[in-house]
Parts: C-alpha cells; sequence; structure tokens
C-alpha cells in the first residue's frame, strides 16, 4: 500500500514545479533540467510474465509492408533456390496476422472510445481520473488515445521489472500501471497538484484525497460489449487488409462468445486469435475464428 504521509522534503520539491526553472520532471533540477529524482531497482525476484503482458513492446515481427501490398509476397526468401516465398495472408487479402502486437499509434488509432465517454474530458490542476480495471481490459489503449488527445500531455509507462522512470511534468499526467509507483515518487506527484490520469489495478482515490485532490473513477471493461468487440477485431483486420476486395470478418455471435470465454479481457481474446488465426493460415490457408 502506498505510503503518502508528507514530510518537508517533499513540499519544497513539489513546490518547486510551479517555478518554470524547474521544467522537466518531478524532482530535483539540474542545469538541464532533466535529472532524474529516483531510480528504484527492478524487484531481485524474478517474476514470468505472459508474453503480452506490456502491450508497448512489439514482440512479433512483421513483413515488409510495401512489398506486400505491392506484390502479395514477403520478401523472405526461399531457403533452397532463394526465390521470392509468396504470403499466406495474400490469399485472405491480407498482409500480416491482424491480430499481433501493435504500436502505440496504431493502438491509439484503432481504438474505439465514445466523443460522449468521460474519460475524453480535459483533466485540470488538483483534478485526478483513473481508469481502474484488470489486464487487458483497455486502460493502456485509452491512456494512448488520451496522450494523443492533448498536446501538451506526458506519458509514462510503469515497468513491473524496470527502474521507476523520470516521471516528466505534463498537462495533465499520464501515468500508466500507477499503482507501482514508488511510496517517495507516489508522495510526490501527488504533492504536485498536476492534473493526474492514471491508469491502475488499484483504487488510489484516497490517497489522492489525502492531498486535496478531486477524484473520478472510470471502471474500465465493464462496459465491453459483443458490439464493441466485434468492431474492435474487425477494425484490426481491415488495418491488415493488403487491396481491395472482400476480407475475413468476426460475427457479432462469435464476439459474444469471445467475450464470454475471456471475461471481458481483450488482450486475452486477441492473443487467443493470434495462435489460432496464425496456425491456421499457415497449415491451412484459410481462417475459423472459432469452432
Amino acid at each position: 500500500m502506498l505510503d503518502t504521509r508528507r514530510d518537508s522534503i517533499d513540499r519544497g520539491q513539489a513546490s518547486s514545479l510551479n517555478d518554470p526553472r524547474t521544467r522537466g520532471s518531478i524532482g530535483h533540477t539540474s542545469t538541464d533540467q532533466t535529472l532524474i529524482i529516483a531510480t528504484f531497482p527492478a524487484r531481485e525476484k524474478p517474476t514470468i510474465r505472459r508474453l503480452a503482458t506490456n502491450p508497448l513492446k512489439p514482440t512479433r515481427s512483421t513483413c515488409n509492408v510495401q512489398s506486400i501490398r505491392e506484390n502479395g509476397e514477403a520478401p523472405a526468401k526461399s531457403i533452397r533456390d532463394g526465390s521470392p516465398v509468396r504470403s499466406p495472408w495474400a490469399r485472405l487479402n491480407l498482409w500480416r496476422n491482424p491480430f499481433g502486437e501493435l504500436t502505440r499509434d496504431e493502438r491509439a488509432e484503432l481504438a474505439i472510445i465514445a466523443e460522449d465517454d468521460p474519460s475524453r474530458r480535459q483533466v485540470r490542476s488538483g483534478q485526478a481520473l483513473q481508469l481502474i480495471g484488470d489486464c487487458g481490459r483497455g486502460k493502456t489503449t485509452r491512456m494512448l488515445v488520451l496522450r494523443r488527445r492533448w498536446p501538451t500531455s506526458s506519458y509514462v509507462y510503469l515497468d513491473e521489472d524496470q527502474p521507476c522512470p523520470a516521471i516528466p511534468l505534463g498537462d495533465p499526467l499520464l501515468i500508466d500501471e500507477a499503482q507501482r509507483l514508488p511510496r517517495r515518487v507516489a508522495r510526490q506527484v501527488f504533492s504536485s497538484g498536476l492534473p493526474l490520469v492514471l491508469a491502475t489495478h488499484r483504487d488510489l482515490g484516497r490517497h489522492l484525497r489525502r492531498f486535496g485532490y478531486a477524484v473520478q473513477t472510470i471502471r474500465i471493461g465493464e462496459t465491453n460489449t459483443p458490439e464493441l468487440v466485434r468492431d474492435l477485431l474487425n477494425r484490426r483486420i481491415e488495418a491488415s487488409r493488403m487491396s481491395p476486395g472482400p476480407l475475413p470478418s468476426v460475427s457479432l455471435s462469435q464476439a459474444s462468445h469471445l467475450l464470454s470465454r475471456f471475461a471481458g479481457d481483450l488482450r486475452a481474446i486477441e492473443h487467443f486469435l493470434y495462435e489460432r488465426v496464425q496456425t491456421q493460415v499457415i497449415r491451412d490457408g484459410e481462417v475459423r475464428f472459432i469452432d
């Protein structure tokens, strides 16, 4: 649990945030305004994570997009004679597996968030928006959408197995996996008064209110519907289109089955479809999203 007791040093550091000479990152200042306030060692005990735990780290290779889209052939060469190897995805009018890892920009572009969604409202100084949800429900994707929406914002992801990075200033400041904030850094962030958007697995509202924040909480994943899942998956398929023409598509009944099977975990659905489609296309040259 976060220890959010104030002390005089933290107050001094927090007050310096409003000084334009200290713009850069939260903490002590330096001539280049980028001094990291605190670097905490990674956990000594190793942890085992699924391949897709961090959605920001691409883990699957992709082919040369332009080459495939132009002639349906992957740039890879045959081991035997060096001739081009035709992409197995071409017969489906795709240039890649649609359910592989995406870049940050792709995630934000393909996301579906209603214009009247509460998370789109601008967060002001002294306000904090926390997005609470289990793994794979869409917290990070929503954060990336908000980052693009607000040019003055800053985004930082707290990796489970890495030291805590420098926390940048931002309007607002977006912190992904905020429950991993070390206690001292949490005190400094919460003392700053900066507008905050926190993606977290644990409710941090009590700690934020202790520092005077007005807190709004959105539960991510509770409103994931079969219609949303269908539309999200078909957007990914469309983004992998090679050329004009028909494409495979996920039906509403298939989306409903997947949503029920994986209890709303969108990342688990994507991982399942990636492995299933990859095997089917390579082996059979066709795709069946569910049996």
